[in-house]
């Protein structure tokens, strides 16, 4: 009777101990849903903010270009307007070398006309025909004498509306170079502007991402933990393999560690359950111990997915391969190929994810793998 008790007391015991290790691991599993339910309200704020800084500068832009419109439209007038002074202008230029030119004809024909009437006083005597010759040369003189002062009455009044036009000329000029430069630092603050929007429209995209990604992490952590709650198991278990350390799946540089890991463009952490090892698509997929594979096929957006179940506590994890060699039920050794590698389904980075849980719950890999000649 006492070793039936003793018996019933232990089975107790184990049951409790299993029941309990599954509840720990529910509750891990709670957590990190909690954790990724904040990433993603913090993802969805923040594109809140990019879409509100990005309608702000597309407000922004349109006032510029509705600027750069206007400014454009005046400097057209404006050109407009010079080619007329300066048309305007060139005929007051004309007309004023034309005057200096009447005036200096006349002035020559001045000089001729007193040169002659002086030789005609000096040289001959003065009959009737020289006094008319003298009369007729000193009227022509007189009419010479007005013309000139005609053309330099002209003269002044065309130097006059040459400097007022050359006024009026230089103000469109300087109000043309103006605009100009107005139109220059437009242009530069709509094309600073266009570029700034695309940005934000890059990093809306980019953001939108990632709260997808967010989101299907978050959908197969509640469907995981909702069927950990449904088969909570009793299995005695070692915690032990062969050998101290359990074989790589893959040779390759490590681009993800375990645990939080920030994005450096989001600002945002997320929890890799395991490592990931940069390796050509299609390279050799290993078993990293022996067992019996529970899990192959694709899930969602781990792609082709392999599951372990090394019979001691721990099963292996290996995600995002081409293809799978072998299938549900099979029994591997280590080192045996199981698949091909592949890349992330999003980026088309091409890497093995590879995991090591421990009653489920995942464990740091880098604590059962040989690090000598890792390639961090």
């Amino acid at each position: 009777m006492l070793r039936l008790v003793r018996i019933t007391l232990l089975f107790v015991l184990l049951f409790s101990c299993t029941y309990a290790i599954a509840v720990n691991e529910i509750d891990s599993k709670k957590d990190q849903l909690k954790h990724i339910e904040d990433e993603l309200n913090k993802s969805k704020q923040k594109l809140i903010a990019t879409e509100e800084e990005r309608n702000k500068k597309e407000t922004n832009l349109k006032k510029s270009l509705k600027l750069k419109k206007e400014t454009e439209k005046k400097l057209k007038k404006l050109n407009q307007d010079a080619r007329l002074k300066k048309d305007s202008l060139w005929v007051a230029h004309v007309q004023l070398l034309n005057s200096k030119r009447r005036i200096n004809r006349n002035t020559d024909l001045l000089n001729n006309e007193f040169h002659y009437l002086y030789l005609e006083d000096t040289m001959s005597e003065l009959d009737t025909e020289s006094m008319i010759d003298a009369f007729l040369l000193a009227t022509s003189a007189g009419i010479t004498l007005n013309l000139i002062e005609e053309t330099l009455d002209k003269k002044e009044s065309y130097k006059k509306i040459k400097e007022e036009k050359e006024t009026v000329y230089n103000r469109v000029f300087q109000s043309m170079k103006n605009e100009k430069q107005k139109k220059n630092l437009v242009s530069g603050r709509v094309n600073s502007l266009t570029k700034e929007v695309r940005s934000l429209e890059e990093e809306k995209k980019s953001e939108e991402h990632q709260i997808k990604e967010l989101e299907d992490t978050l959908k197969q952590l509640q469907e995981l933990i909702a069927k950990l709650e449904s088969e909570i198991t009793k299995e005695n278990r070692t915690y032990l393999f062969d050998e101290k350390y359990i074989g790589w799946p893959v040779k390759g540089k490590i681009i993800a560690g375990y645990g939080l890991q920030k994005n450096p463009l989001h600002g945002t952490t997320t929890l890799n359950n395991g490592i990931e090892i940069a390796t050509a698509v299609g390279t050799e997929i290993k078993a990293a111990a022996s067992g019996v594979v529970v899990f192959a096929e694709d899930y969602m957006r781990l792609g082709n997915v392999i599951v372990i179940d090394h019979k001691n506590g721990f099963m292996t994890v290996y995600s995002y391969n081409s293809s799978l060699l072998i299938s549900k039920g099979s029994e591997v050794t280590e080192g045996s190929v199981v698949a091909l590698s592949g890349a992330k389904p999003r980026s088309g980075e091409a890497c093995l994810h590879f995991e090591l849980r421990r009653d489920g719950k995942p464990v740091d890999p880098m604590t059962l793998l040989d690090k000598k000649g890792v390639d961090f």
